[in-house]
């Protein structure tokens, strides 16, 4: 981390750095008296890969091949080429044709319609064939390393991620074998492959050895000339680059993940009965990439049906629902062959002409809504479901079966269904023929097939789904604003919209290490109808007896004859009490959870708070940023401004017009700003960005922008 004067922040690497001399805290001079800073540091974001998710002990070998014995009871058969080489092979049909898949009448006047199925016949056959053994593939990995140049760690990992060392079929986006290349009609990373090998598009295909080699020799072309380096390190941009996806910030989620496993380690095991480790890598950092497409929001407010859900909207895949069209299906799709990234992508493919609602990642259950409630994903391929129903895609390979039990990705898609069930009054139980209002399978539905769920698994989901709280959304807090000489705090924040909310609680730290939290108020005094209050720390449910100075905000909604469920907490704010002196407002306008910062709240006020309060004798207040745009809190009323941005793109808007006036009229006033973040530049100051505002940018943040940085940058 970086440290500067009396303040410091955690931030990112950045497109822009700004940095000017600060000569006093308190500029005397009238006008645009003002300093804009950028710090950054590294932020160990991302998921690891599949089953794999290491959190300090790796699975026992009896344990893993306890899983491979239960689902899949066929002979492996053992052939030893000539080279050497060693190929297993088993039938797979009965694994793959376990879902029970419950029989009955179509609904009346149904027809085809959009949709994808998972081609098992293809997989099937694929699987069937003889596979290379583990210790094969190994020594496929270092000859193609040592071919191309490349770590072999690399190709390692990366096989992990996209296929756990398993030759498979085409997934629903292209992508084939243990690399997960793709040949689609946008992207044609085999064809490539196929002219710098030598080798035909059929094999690169189909036969693993092949795969890999093209794999290494395209990640060779990427790299370029800084191909010379050994250190997985420097590879991070070409391993973005080798997945494949047109969009950087679903590259960097897939790069991440292969970084991941390189740094924790992993064990899995093959569908053949055979462990699969990589070893953990001391001291590798896992890399922040910069996602420089925006994020387009073309459906609805911009508020997920789901609470819990981030948006990652599709601009097209879906279409009104009919009038008067009801959700009565709850549809459980499984991706079987590709990764979360890769179908994310693939649904925003205008060409692809498929969708889901929602998609749910493996390793920690963070669900994605894609497609409005209100709007027809297309993902059934039938017309009655398409119309009536809510698709759900499952982060599953039918190649590794950890991923089948993942405990979080189960416990979140529970959550998920009862609430969407909750909301549309669909039973929580699988329906019973077609066209009964419930939950549906992918196998339940004509031209669509989904392998593997089984009885078992039917069950365990729909545990998951009954045994399910009821959501509630985290709360917005607004604001933390103290007065002068007094030791109350008024507290604002933005309403719940959930039916069954009982309330907020507030709960103020009683130290800085924020490890201690005791209740300031709760849902008797913070009704459903309230978003604003003032309090003493006499007043407190707990009492305080050392001074109080950060905040955090729950939501609270019934759980029928249960006890209440709390939601997580918002962001957390600051505010000096009894404090005299300048006054300082820290405005908050990190908004954006899908940058290099993952989460949807934070705590960054709290150190620009902690150090300007250690500094000297200041009255500090924190307010979002859409408190002062809407024109509720005046920037007049203080001294200095301390507004940071976090890393904000274009589609988040790091500066909004009623932003830039209010903040031009406060500096024209005789105001002071600090700003901090990255984007700034990028945005406001690049003359082919939207946002450009070159008066803003030079006379009122008083920098230039010079160029776009790049990964490595920091």
């Amino acid at each position: 981390m970086l440290f500067f004067a009396f303040f410091f922040v955690f931030l990112k690497v950045i497109h822009q750095c700004f940095c000017f001399p600060m000569n006093h805290f308190f500029p005397k001079t009238k006008g645009l008296q003002h300093t804009v800073l950028a710090l950054t540091a590294s932020l160990l974001i991302g998921s690891t890969g599949f089953g794999q998710k290491n959190t300090g002990t790796l699975p026992a070998d009896e344990t893993l091949q306890k899983l491979v014995n239960k689902h899949i009871k066929t002979e492996i058969i053992r052939q030893l080429q000539p080279d050497g080489n060693v190929f297993l092979q088993r039938n797979f049909s009965e694994y793959l044709h376990a879902s029970p898949a419950f029989t009955g009448p179509e609904p009346q006047d149904t027809e085809a319609d959009y949709g994808h199925d998972h081609n098992l016949l293809q997989v099937e056959a694929a699987l069937n064939r003889p596979h290379p053994s583990v210790a094969t593939l190994e020594k496929y990995f270092k000859s193609a390393a040592a071919t191309y140049k490349v770590p072999v760690a690399l190709l390692r990992a990366y096989a992990q991620v996209q296929s756990n060392w398993t030759q498979v079929s085409e997934s629903m986006y292209g992508s084939w074998g243990i690399m997960g290349l793709i040949e689609n009609p946008y992207t044609h990373q085999i064809a490539e492959a196929a002219a710098l090998t030598g080798i035909s598009v059929a094999q690169i295909k189909t036969d693993a050895q092949a795969n890999i080699q093209a794999a290494a020799a395209l990640l060779a072309q990427f790299q370029g000339a800084n191909q010379n380096t050994q250190n997985p390190q420097d590879w991070f941009g070409a391993i973005g680059q080798l997945t494949g996806l047109p969009e950087k910030n679903l590259q960097a989620s897939l790069a991440q993940r292969v970084y991941r496993v390189l740094a924790e380690g992993s064990k899995t095991i093959s569908l053949w009965g055979e462990i699969i480790r990589i070893e953990n890598m001391q001291g590798l950092e896992i890399p922040v990439y910069e996602e420089l497409e925006p994020s387009i929001r073309p459906q609805g407010n911009g508020v997920p049906d789901y609470p819990a859900a981030i948006l990652n909207y599709t601009t097209c895949n879906f279409s009104s629902r009919p009038s008067g069209a009801t959700n009565r299906y709850y549809f459980v799709h499984y991706i079987a062959v590709g990764t979360y990234e890769g179908t994310i992508s693939w649904f925003k493919n205008c060409s692809s002409q498929v969708s889901a609602h929602y998609v749910v990642r493996n390793f920690d259950g963070q669900v994605t809504q894609m497609v409005d409630e209100a709007n027809r994903a297309w993902s059934q391929g039938v017309t009655e479901y398409n119309d009536q129903g809510i698709g759900v895609e499952h982060e599953v390979q039918v190649a590794n079966l950890a991923m089948w039990d993942s405990q979080p990705m189960l416990n979140e898609a529970g959550k998920l269904c009862s609430d969407v069930c909750n909301r549309n009054n669909i039973p929580k139980q699988r329906r019973g023929i077609n066209g009964d209002r419930g939950i549906y399978g992918h196998s339940d539905v004509r031209a669509t097939d989904c392998p593997n769920l089984t009885t078992d698994r039917w069950n365990v989901f729909l545990s998951k789904v009954l045994g399910a709280l009821p959501a509630v959304g985290t709360p917005t807090l607004w604001s933390i604003q103290s007065a002068t000489g007094s030791a109350a705090v008024t507290v604002t924040w933005r309403a719940n919209t959930e039916a069954n909310l009982l309330g907020y609680r507030l709960y103020y730290a009683k130290g800085d290490d924020l490890n201690n939290w005791s209740l300031a108020a709760n849902e008797t005094t913070l009704t459903p109808s309230t978003n604003t209050i003032t309090l003493q720390p006499n007043q407190f449910v707990v009492p305080a007896s050392e001074p109080v100075y950060h905040y955090r905000l729950t939501a609270l909604v019934s759980n029928e004859a249960e006890p209440p469920v709390e939601s997580g907490y918002s962001d957390m704010y600051s505010a000096s009490p009894l404090a005299s002196g300048k006054k300082v407002l820290i405005v908050d306008g990190f908004d954006r959870s899908g940058g290099s910062y993952k989460n949807n709240v934070h705590a960054f006020a709290i150190s620009y708070f902690k150090a300007m309060r250690d500094r000297g004798l200041v009255q500090i207040s924190t307010a979002a940023n859409e408190k002062v745009e809407d024109g509720t809190i005046a920037l007049s009323g203080y001294d200095l401004v301390v507004w940071f941005v976090g890393d904000e793109s274009s589609a988040d808007v790091v500066f909004s017009a009623n932003e830039k006036a209010r903040i031009t009229a406060y500096l024209d006033g005789g105001g002071h700003l600090l700003v901090s973040g990255s984007e700034i530049g990028y945005n406001v100051g690049r003359t082919n960005a939207a946002a450009y505002d070159v008066n803003f940018m030079t006379n009122y943040l008083k920098a230039s922008y010079v160029n776009d940085g790049n990964a490595t940058y920091t």
